[in-house]
């Protein structure tokens, strides 16, 4: 909410959604492929989804410079 209010990323990095999304990715492709894990993979098909969504507004309110890195 503070990114979207200030439409600024001001001192916030990318590295912890990036690595967050990549958690769920990995975790969802786990419950996907083991037996009887279907309750982890939809928890993280979610959290993905949600972080999907953080990074999309990240980058939107992100410096040039900051959408290279």
């Amino acid at each position: 909410m503070r990114i979207v209010k200030r439409r600024s990323t001001e001192e916030f990095e990318s590295i912890p959604y990036v690595s967050k999304l990549l958690n769920a990715y990995f975790w969802s492709y786990y419950g996907l492929i083991e037996p009887n894990s279907v309750l982890v993979a939809s928890v993280n098909i979610f959290g993905a989804g949600v972080e999907i969504v953080f990074l999309t507004i990240f980058l939107l309110f992100a410096t040039p410079r900051m959408k290279v890195s």
